[in-house]
């Protein structure tokens, strides 16, 4: 599997990262998208359904983990200096990072490499915006009706990664 980076002409998630410096973020909160992962780019599709949908002004998450044919890609979604719309309990959409896997794990477990894709997204958040480990939730946290980020979905192996776990010790 390799990484690649999906949007904007940024080369990386930390130019991304890097256009905002200077905003307060106390969290980040994980979603699934609850759909099966394709082979095509589910984002734009996400995003679509979004705005024409639910009337959003863009999709609701800041950024996103998506396979496409053997590659992941990180993808960018609204500005980091705009709250996002995904989690409006608790304040949330204003408080953290609104992250997007796609896939629906309530079904399957992610992969390991896709714990560890997220891991290196999350650290760079965590380290950019020094956000506690402890502040790293599941949607279902919040929005304590749903299973978001799906129920096969461990939080705790992202935070154990960000920890200094190997993926050897994950699996």
């Amino acid at each position: 599997m390799t990484i690649e980076y999906g949007d904007g002409g940024l080369k990386s998630v930390e130019e991304f990262i890097a256009l905002y410096p200077n905003i307060h973020w106390s969290g980040i909160v994980l979603h699934h998208s609850l759909t099966k992962d394709g082979s095509t780019k589910d984002w734009e599709a996400i995003k679509k359904y979004h705005i024409e949908t639910n009337g959003w002004s863009d999709i609701g998450y800041h950024l996103g983990l998506e396979k496409i044919g053997n590659s992941y890609l990180y993808r960018l979604g609204r500005p980091l200096n705009k709250p996002g719309a995904a989690t409006k309990e608790g304040n949330q959409n204003t408080l953290s990072i609104q992250i997007c896997c796609v896939g629906n794990y309530d079904n399957e477990e992610p992969l390991l490499c896709q714990y560890w894709f997220l891991y290196k997204l999350c650290k760079s958040l965590v380290d950019t915006y020094k956000i506690s480990t402890d502040n790293i939730y599941g949607h279902r946290s919040w929005a304590t009706y749903k299973s978001c980020p799906g129920k096969q979905f461990n939080i705790q192996k992202v935070m154990d990664l960000i920890n200094g776990k190997t993926l050897e010790e994950l699996s």
